[in-house]
């Protein structure tokens, strides 16, 4: 199944979220339908993707989500030719992220196959009232302080999500579930709250995942595996994502998958097995000259705003003290850079999911404050909040193509 959409926009455009059957929340709808679990939104049909196999009938499959891979990112890469050849086998589509285009808000959507505004992991930095503090929410601890911090003052990882895991429900229909992930985040607390009812395997390196990930299938069906390799997304940042670097990243992972992988499926008993690989997210190219830099004592900060702003520095949360005189501000410095909605335009608009009644739905709001501001095209605004902080040339968050669009690769 090939679906390459050439229509996907270059130009910075603002594209609203998809959350219907091509998204990476109908990507984990659609696994679980697969499986015969019932999901709560439009599935993305996972049987289409093997229909050309010599076994359409899959018992297990593995997903690896590799951080921030843009569609326009891999089509890039496709201009190598080694890299075509690589992921010639693979069938493509291009899919959907959420809202904001962050690895807390995407990956939370893929293991759990519930909306942004349903699971609550609204973003990178968020305001937690009941620590009343902005918490990173990747470490799970207040801005600049020890990772997991907050797991030892009452933050339950276990059961902080007001949904339950996919893996939680394959698990209660007789599927088995191995996660593998990198023993740097193997115990950390965000690992902790997304893989609730999988086993999870921790690797070294691109070579000991790759390896792992073979291992899991000795495993009997059915069996769903998902694997995450994050360094993608830190070679994006620091090189760009159309970068020689970054594009040897991906490539390397295509030809060790292909290698270790081309006996496992060249056997006529292993036609059971299907291979997905996708994305959280893409990224955007930047330079420095797109970036704006304030602290406490910028006029914005000092004058209209209770807290910092939080969020991403590409899709901004503010809680002002005055709204009327912030909205008037923000609009006369920024509105060309950003559009500014009030949170319940940005729900009632869709960025979020659908707005339908979540568990939390209160608790969930608060964290995101009262106003937000989506970058239209390139532009980001970065606070200091340790004086430690970092430009970034590969920058995600905010809607456009470059970080909205992902890949989704079968092979099975």
């Amino acid at each position: 199944m090939q679906r390459e959409a050439a229509s996907t926009p270059t130009d910075g455009r603002m594209i609203p979220p998809d959350y219907g059957s091509d998204s990476i929340l109908g990507l984990a709808g659609g696994i679980l339908d697969y499986f015969g679990v019932a999901p709560t939104h439009p599935a993305l049909p996972i049987r289409r993707l093997f229909e050309e196999s010599r076994n359409p009938k899959k018992t297990k499959i593995v997903l690896v989500i590799l951080d921030a891979i843009g569609w326009r990112n891999y089509l890039h890469c496709l201009t190598d030719p080694a890299f075509c050849e690589l992921t010639a086998p693979f069938s493509k589509m291009r899919i959907s992220s959420t809202f904001p285009t962050t690895t807390t808000t995407a990956l939370t959507t893929l293991y759990t196959a519930s909306t942004p505004l349903e699971h609550g992991m609204l973003g990178y930095i968020l305001y937690l009232k009941r620590f009343f503090s902005l918490v990173n929410m990747l470490d799970i601890s207040p801005i600049g302080m020890d990772r997991d911090l907050l797991t030892r003052h009452g933050f339950n990882p276990f059961k902080w999500l007001p949904v339950k895991t996919i893996f939680e429900k394959l698990s209660k229909s007789g599927v088995k579930c191995l996660s593998v992930t990198s023993n740097l985040f193997k115990n950390s607390g965000l690992s902790k709250m997304h893989h609730v009812g999988s086993t999870l395997k921790g690797y070294s390196d691109m070579v000991d995942m790759v390896l792992l990930l073979k291992k899991t299938l000795e495993e009997d069906g059915p069996l769903f595996v998902f694997g995450y390799w994050g360094l993608t997304d830190s070679f994006g940042h620091q090189y760009g994502p159309f970068s020689p670097e970054y594009a040897l990243e991906l490539k390397t992972f295509f030809y060790l998958i292909r290698n270790v992988f081309a006996e496992y499926f060249a056997g006529s008993e292993h036609q059971d097995t299907g291979l997905l690989i996708s994305a959280d997210h893409g990224q955007l190219e930047t330079a420095w000259s797109d970036e704006e830099w304030i602290s406490p004592k910028d006029k914005l900060v000092k004058e209209f705003l209770d807290i910092p702003p939080f969020g991403e520095p590409r899709a901004l949360y503010f809680i002002p003290r005055e709204g009327k005189a912030f909205r008037q501000f923000f609009q006369e410095h920024y509105s060309k850079r950003f559009l500014l909605l009030s949170r319940e335009e940005a729900i009632q608009s869709g960025y979020f999911g659908p707005p339908r009644d979540s568990e939390k739905r209160d608790e969930i709001q608060e964290r995101i404050g009262y106003w937000i501001a989506l970058s239209k095209k390139r532009s980001s605004i970065h606070y200091r909040y340790t004086g430690n902080e970092k430009t970034f040339r590969g920058k995600h968050g905010s809607v456009t193509a470059d970080e909205l669009y992902v890949p989704l690769l079968a092979f099975g």
